[in-house]
């Protein structure tokens, strides 16, 4: 056949599956994880006033519990509501108006005077940071190739971790000299110009386009900044998924709710078994009788392992999603164990932290790999909204680890600790060898687009 013959049965969905990773995907990848990077700042912008507000306000530290809950409940509310709104505004405007929702918010909260006004700027501006997350992997997925989908969307959540450390810096710099609400002041207009310059800059998801004929020639302008290459009369619907509505109930539709209730199981006990650490382990190691300044550098020592997340997407991209999430989960698992098994002691405190270090790695991939895993399962006439009713759902887990820590605890003390969390991760592992559609390990060499081919390949 052809190459011109060929070409005019391609779609959009293929010319990117196909084509060449280049400089433009890679610049789209980046502006997505500066979107990142505000997610993780806004995330700790509470915590990091607290002590400031405490003196300010003169309450004792319980009444913030109620922001610091609230907020959560935002974000998962946001991540389901935000993933529907993108497929209906689109990815651009998803991540646009996020982020002027969320610098809106910062500012709201910097004129908070009591717990009540300061809650509910916390939760308002969780409903931005919980649509963030949805649409911005779901940009970076439909802007990749498939053989490099895994990788870019885990390099793009790696970056909520650099936003968490910008704001110890920017807090160090900003709380000492004009005190909190400057420092929230500060997390309003960041988002803010970011949000200026990704409307200048931040171009829209072909896929997303392809929806409509009219958006037609926005399409091969597009392609062109990718140097991909369809011929004018090239049908440019965006797969073969083209016309099937967006919504929740989607999501549930005969092929598609088998898959969806194996990863909301996997993102709910994956969320768990990693704030079951958060919320828990500084209170389960002080209980051992180690000292603060320990139990300081094991929240550290964990945090440092959720640098690790490439490795997973590294992984798929390698074997497949089946085999490397099993590996991952089941890694977990053992180094539950092996956590289980060590002397809580501070002379043998050098391995805990190394321990907990690797442990994250495993962990924190696992999360990675409920976002690499909706981009996939998901078409995108409602990948948005289903990327993000996962994560709204693995929010869940997330809140539920609060009972789950403090019940094991109470019961079997620190073995009970983590043998809570060497169940989750293990239950994490079935629902994940339960998803009937993972990506695939790669057979053989990607075919370039513009190479003759009369092979029809359907966008997954």
């Amino acid at each position: 056949m052809r190459a011109e013959e060929a070409g005019t049965r391609s779609t959009i969905g293929e010319a990117l599956d196909q084509g060449r990773w280049g400089t433009f995907q890679i610049g789209v990848l980046v502006l997505a994880s500066l979107a990142f990077v505000i997610e993780g700042l806004t995330n700790q912008l509470i915590s990091l006033s607290i002590p400031a507000l405490m003196k300010a306000w003169d309450l004792p530290r319980e009444p913030f519990a109620a922001p610091l809950a609230i907020g959560l409940i935002g974000v998962a509310a946001g991540n389901a509501l935000g993933g529907m709104i993108g497929d209906r505004i689109g990815r651009r405007g998803g991540v646009i108006w996020s982020m002027v929702f969320i610098g809106i918010m910062n500012f709201a909260a910097s004129l908070s005077g009591s717990i009540l006004t300061l809650s509910l700027a916390r939760f308002v501006a969780g409903l931005g940071l919980g649509a963030l997350i949805p649409n911005c992997a779901t940009l970076i997925a439909e802007f990749t190739p498939q053989r490099r989908r895994a990788f870019a969307v885990s390099i793009g959540l790696l970056f909520i971790p650099f936003g968490i450390v910008l704001a110890g810096l920017v807090a160090s710099l900003i709380l000492p000299r004009y005190g909190w609400p400057a420092l929230f002041e500060a997390g309003g207009a960041i988002p803010l110009l970011f949000a200026a310059f990704f409307w200048l800059v931040l171009p829209e998801s072909p896929r997303y386009l392809a929806r409509d004929p009219r958006n037609r020639n926005e399409i091969f302008r597009l392609l062109r900044r990718m140097n991909l290459a369809l011929p004018e009369n090239a049908e440019i619907s965006e797969s073969a998924a083209v016309g099937q509505k967006a919504g929740l109930s989607a999501l549930f539709a005969p092929g598609m709710r088998w898959d969806t209730f194996c990863l909301w199981g996997m993102g709910f006990f994956a969320y768990m078994t990693s704030y079951i650490v958060l919320n828990w382990a500084p209170g389960m190691l002080a209980g051992q009788g180690l000292s603060l300044q320990t139990t300081s550098r094991s929240l550290s020592a964990w945090s440092l392992g959720g640098f690790g997340s490439p490795l997973i997407g590294l992984s798929i991209q390698r074997w497949g999603s089946r085999r490397a999430i099993g590996g991952f989960a089941l890694g977990a698992a053992a180094g539950t164990l092996v956590l289980m098994s060590l002397p809580l002691t501070e002379p043998q405190i050098g391995y805990l932290l190394v321990m907990l270090l690797v442990e994250n790695i495993f962990v924190v991939s696992l999360l990675t790999s409920v976002y690499v895993v909706a981009t996939h399962i998901y078409p995108s006439a409602f990948r948005s909204t289903g990327t993000g009713a996962a994560s709204a759902i693995g929010r869940l887990g997330a809140m539920a680890s609060a009972y789950a820590g403090v019940y094991s605890l109470h019961l079997g003390g620190s073995v009970g600790y983590f043998a809570c969390m060497t169940a989750t991760s293990l239950v994490t592992f079935g629902f994940a060898m339960a998803i009937r559609n993972h990506i695939a390990r790669p057979i053989r060499s990607p075919i370039p687009l513009s190479a003759p081919t009369g092979e029809h390949v359907t966008q997954s």
